[in-house]
């Protein structure tokens, strides 16, 4: 149990994870739209972006918390920091080569997410704030570029256009569902950010009225995804594809309001996002 406990916090701690589920996320969609699962050079970009930038926002969080246990996931990541420190340079690396592979395309619509990520990690505000750190915002923020890497990224390939209807409702449908998926780490961050004076979505409405939102942002996802297949996007089984996910990802949410181990947010709700291309190999 040591052992596998250990495999688990690299991976987890590490990013990888994280970052994995953007690139699935990316990949899914760029079969719908182009037929295509290569992995591409974009893939791994996202591969690599998203693990250094993880892990450089974990490590100036650590500067803001205090090590409670050895359960905290911020204890786990400072007894993990040589091994994060490495990864996440050998992917800071490799990101800033694969950019430079990337369509002019792809360049333009990463600038608004990229930039809203530095200003998400990095303390450029005013007394060191973050652009997490303001009341409301983070939830959006989040929502907003994974929406963008993962719907618009793909679109930019030369299929579609970023400003087509499909594209668009896409881009909506991706915000809303990890706006869904982000409302119960904000009940699991409730102390922290009690603590650091954030006032969030979650702690404002309360667990009930959380998950009841997480309901209904899911069924508007799958009323999304519907519309989507009418217009074309996909192919037969797709509609099974978002029903399946939707549910899934509704059960995950239910028992993350119910107090668990970090490895359920950190691998089980993340871990949420490889759904949709997992489901469609599966059919």
């Amino acid at each position: 149990m040591g052992i596998l406990s250990r495999v688990l916090d690299i991976i987890l701690y590490t990013n990888v994870w994280i970052a994995g589920a953007a690139m699935s996320l990316y990949l899914y969609t760029k079969h719908l739209l182009t037929g295509s699962l290569a992995i591409d050079n974009t893939a791994l970009f996202l591969l690599a972006n998203c693990t250094w930038l993880y892990s450089l926002h974990r490590f100036i969080g650590l500067q803001k918390v205090k090590l409670v246990d050895e359960e905290n996931r911020f204890y786990k990541i400072k007894k993990l920091q040589q091994l994060i420190l490495g990864v996440s340079i050998f992917a800071f690396v490799c990101s800033v080569v694969l950019f430079f592979t990337l369509p002019w395309s792809q360049v333009v619509v990463l600038l608004l997410p990229g930039l809203l990520s530095l200003l998400y990690v990095l303390p450029v505000f005013k007394n060191g704030a973050r652009l997490r750190d303001f009341n409301y915002i983070k939830i959006f923020v989040i929502s907003f570029v994974w929406a963008g890497l993962t719907a618009l990224l793909p679109a930019a390939i030369d299929t579609y256009s970023t400003l087509d209807t499909i594209t668009l409702i896409l881009f909506l449908e991706r915000f809303i569902y990890i706006f869904a998926i982000t409302l119960p780490f904000d009940i699991r961050d409730k102390e922290a950010d009690q603590v650091s004076g954030v006032k969030t979505i979650a702690a404002r409405i309360g667990m009930r009225y959380t998950l009841l939102l997480c309901l209904i942002l899911l069924v508007i996802c799958t009323l999304l995804n519907v519309y989507l297949s009418y217009l074309g996007l996909g192919y037969f089984g797709t509609p099974i594809v978002y029903y399946t996910t939707n549910v899934l990802t509704l059960g995950l949410i239910i028992l993350a309001f119910r107090k668990q181990h970090d490895w359920f947010y950190t691998g089980g709700i993340d871990g949420a996002m490889y759904l949709p291309l997992l489901i469609w190999i599966l059919f």
